[in-house]
């Protein structure tokens, strides 16, 4: 997903940066550069083969046992994109932004045990390290990582979710079958979320978490900061009375973030709607691009889906304008 930032990152500021199988976090020092924890050395683990390496950055990074803090150019660690992303204010003070500066700079060159990238920038920031991507708790929003946009569900506990999921036919008469035959050239790319964001219908439903979740998932409370949470009995009393419930669905204004922000504060908001982060003609060029690297001859197929897509959205921006 290419996101665009809320606004220009501010020293001591923490970047989330998008990576395949895991959030990666750095601290925003100033003119353009960031402090990180990086890992490196050979995976933990003898049963780890070297296919690993091959694959993705995110998939590796998190078996290595060492890192090392390094400060680098925002724009050669956020290749996949990232966004500002202070969530725990609301839960601890930050410090001063020259203490937090000074440690983060006086930590460059340090090389330790790894633990998780973003233990590191938390404890610069707020003098705890810890990290919600591990155990969510009841009434947490679940940011679940897909190929077209982010996917959103509220935790209810014993390992379920609660989560708003597009069903029936997609809208728009337009839409025909080139789109579906030329989608499923991508394979794993994400077929399924490319379809879901055409739908004008959903359904509320429970399910485990470890079936929802594609490829990767974390607690993202981001909103804690601007809106009050309801207790979590409420939060979650809502959300299991909803399951079941069929629903009109829009991307734009009735989306699955919609639907979870609603059930945890009251107010359905979504910042993934916002037409400055949410890009219709890049996902149409990464549909393209990655249509091209599975299968060269179909990209034509593909291309004229991806045009049909960003046509369509063009008609729902304005029907909601």
């Amino acid at each position: 997903m290419f996101w665009m930032p809320e606004g220009n990152p501010q020293p001591g500021d923490l970047i989330e940066i998008f990576q395949p199988e895991c959030q990666h976090w750095a601290i925003y020092i100033s003119n353009g550069y960031v402090v990180h924890l990086v890992p490196q050395g050979n995976c933990s683990g003898s049963d780890i083969p070297s296919l690993l390496s091959s694959g993705t950055s995110g998939l590796g990074s998190v078996m290595h046992d060492h890192a090392e803090v390094k400060m680098e150019p925002l724009w050669k660690v956020a290749d996949n994109g990232y966004q500002i992303n202070n969530k725990y204010d609301a839960k601890y003070k930050p410090r001063h932004v020259r203490e937090i500066i000074f440690k983060a700079k006086a930590a460059v060159g340090t090389k330790m045990s790894y633990n998780f990238c973003e233990h590191f920038v938390t404890n610069l920031r707020y003098g705890i390290p810890f990290s919600d991507q591990v155990n969510p708790q009841p009434g947490d929003l679940i940011e679940i990582s897909r190929t077209a946009c982010q996917h959103w569900a509220i935790y209810a506990g014993n390992g379920y979710v609660v989560h708003l999921v597009p069903t029936g036919n997609p809208s728009g008469s337009d839409i025909p079958s080139l789109l579906s035959s030329g989608i499923s050239i991508l394979g794993s790319y994400g077929t399924s979320d490319l379809r879901s964001v055409m739908h004008d219908h959903a359904e509320v439903k429970m399910e485990p978490l470890w079936k929802v979740v594609e490829n990767r998932y974390q607690i993202n409370n981001k909103y804690d900061t601007k809106y009050k949470p309801r207790p979590v009995r409420e939060i979650v009393s809502k959300a299991k009375a909803a399951v079941g419930t069929k629903m009109p669905y829009n991307v734009l204004n009735n989306n699955c973030e919609h639907f979870v922000t609603n059930l945890r504060y009251g107010k359905p908001v979504s910042d993934q709607a916002d037409s400055k982060k949410f890009s219709v003609t890049t996902v149409c060029a990464a549909i393209c691009t990655a249509a091209f690297y599975a299968n060269p001859i179909g990209t034509v197929a593909v291309a004229g889906s991806a045009l049909l897509l960003h046509n369509f959205w063009r008609r729902r921006q304005h029907e909601h304008e």
